[in-house]
């Protein structure tokens, strides 16, 4: 496993942010995950080889929950 670090802009709730922690946790290949809202970081601990899908839905995650904010892969 390999931890990848993101990052989002724009609003995003705590809340919100707790929800799309459990929605990309639940992905396939994906061994934690963890959103701070004060930094706009996203860290992600997956398998390597789903890497692309991984990331393709958890935007499509983050952009369902919290659309104002803009997750960048």
């Amino acid at each position: 496993m390999k931890t990848i670090r993101l990052r989002f802009t724009g609003t995003a709730c705590a809340a919100c942010c707790a929800k799309i922690e459990d929605e990309i946790r639940k992905l396939n290949g994906v061994g934690d995950v963890s959103i701070s809202v004060m930094t706009g970081l996203v860290k992600i601990k997956l398998d390597s080889e789903k890497k692309e899908s991984i990331l393709k839905e958890s935007k499509a995650i983050f952009d369902r929950i919290e659309p104002s904010a803009q997750f960048q892969i």
